[in-house]
């Protein structure tokens, strides 16, 4: 055994390699030109110990995707073929590493599970992804492995998660611009008629090429699993995946694409139904897998992305309304920020919210004590009759004329885009 500061001995055992004589206090320092571990003594280098394997570097790279030939085996699914993987999903290196230092982690687990029967559904959770192509075993060496984060959905099953925080920290990202309802919702204009599909686990459809794979590594009391297909929590993942549909749909008329929610439209039946057409070769073209059970087809109204959608405009999603105004009071500052996040997903309908909102958003302030009073609790009922009488508005039509009206306070900025109807009157299209 190497007494620790004295040297520095670099072994290789089984292809790994393994740096012996640094105590936990130390860190081994990688040289980023030639990929070489060093020690320093009092200030003197060690020295080059060996290069390392491509196989075993601190930042991993995830080169191309590649289309696998195993399918998973989904179920109730509209279209059936290849789904065209993505070409740059990259988990690569900076391009310098000043003063960067590689740390030694420990893995480990820390179970949420509290119960025998949870530890059941996990084991089945397991088998059943691996059975379907999503997951499999991994019994080599591997020089990343994330714990396992166990979530119980509302239905009361089991929905396997993994903590990649360690490995995001790495992930080299395309940033790919993700539309906005703003940028979506005016394409609506004049349409009578809607079509929603849902790409039934999307990230689970684009395949994984093997060495990226290994970068997903997990463990499980069950021994540790790879992903063998994009896995949910890899910080790319949603602009990797909402490039490759708009790729895929680019030139469609009457077609909007949020990740995995595909809105189709159209003025009138007949050009909704083309528009539909069109869309649904291209996806069993590409293979992109839909769920028939969240597909709707020839809808007046449709619920998307949180709104309903229909022919006279767009108004806040009745369950989103229904869940703020049953709220009680919050109690504390977390539970106001809950409260304050759910009203703002929805303030393009609510007139006046800054100015109603100013006694809860004075809670906020880091030097200001937790007190609820009346002007808070008027603030929270006065809110909760403005959601519940949201109005439609109207989609943004660039063609028409619009106004806009602004006003400021020392407490807020408010705003109002109001556009000129055929009938000489204003209809409020956003607050």
């Amino acid at each position: 055994m190497v007494k620790a500061g004295s040297a520095a001995v670099g072994a290789r055992v089984h292809s790994i390699d393994v740096i012996l004589g640094f105590n936990k206090d130390q860190d081994p320092l990688l040289n980023p030109g030639g990929n070489a571990v060093t020690h320093k003594v009092g200030g003197e280098s060690l020295g080059e110990l060996g290069k390392h394997d491509q196989r075993v570097q601190p930042y991993g790279h995830l080169s191309t995707l590649r289309d696998g030939s195993e399918q998973p085996a989904f179920h109730g699914c509209i279209a059936m073929a290849k789904f065209t993987p993505p070409e740059h999903f990259h988990f690569s290196k900076p391009e310098a590493w000043p003063d960067w230092k590689q740390r030694f982690a420990r893995y480990r687990v820390a179970s949420l599970l509290t119960e025998e029967s949870e530890d059941v559904q996990v084991e089945e959770e397991l088998k059943r992804m691996e059975s379907m192509g999503i997951i499999e075993k991994v019994v080599d060496p591997t020089e990343w492995c994330a714990p396992m984060v166990p979530v119980i959905k509302k239905n009361g099953n089991i929905r396997i998660c993994v903590d990649l925080k360690r490995l995001n920290e790495n992930v080299k990202r395309e940033k790919f611009i993700l539309p906005t309802l703003d940028d979506l919702l005016p394409k609506l204009a004049k349409s009578t008629v809607f079509s929603s599909l849902d790409a039934e686990s999307g990230f689970w459809q684009i395949p994984l090429e093997e060495y990226s794979a290994r970068l997903t590594t997990f463990i499980t009391p069950l021994g540790r699993y790879c992903f063998k297909r994009l896995p949910f929590g890899i910080t790319s993942a949603p602009e990797i995946f909402q490039r490759k549909i708009s790729e895929m749909l680019h030139g469609h008329d009457g077609t909007v694409v949020y990740m995995d929610d595909i809105l189709v439209f159209g003025e009138t039946q007949e050009k909704h139904d083309q528009n539909l057409k069109r869309v649904m070769e291209t996806i069993r073209a590409s293979g992109l897998r839909l769920n028939k059970e969240k597909c709707r087809f020839s809808q007046p109204e449709l619920n998307f992305l949180g709104q309903v959608v229909t022919k006279q405009g767009i108004a806040p999603n009745p369950e989103r309304v229904k869940a703020i105004t049953a709220m009680d009071s919050p109690q504390n500052v977390s539970e106001l920020r809950r409260l304050l996040g759910m009203i703002n997903y929805i303030g393009r309908y609510l007139p006046n919210l800054s100015t109603v909102l100013q006694p809860l958003n004075e809670l906020l302030k880091s030097e200001r004590n937790w007190c609820w009073g009346p002007s808070q609790m008027q603030a929270f009922t006065e809110v909760k009759h403005l959601i519940s009488s949201a109005p439609v508005l109207e989609f943004f039509d660039h063609v028409k004329p619009t106004v806009v009206s602004t006003d400021a306070s020392s407490y807020g900025l408010g705003g109002v885009c109001v556009a000129w109807r055929h009938t000489s009157c204003l209809q409020t299209t956003s607050h």
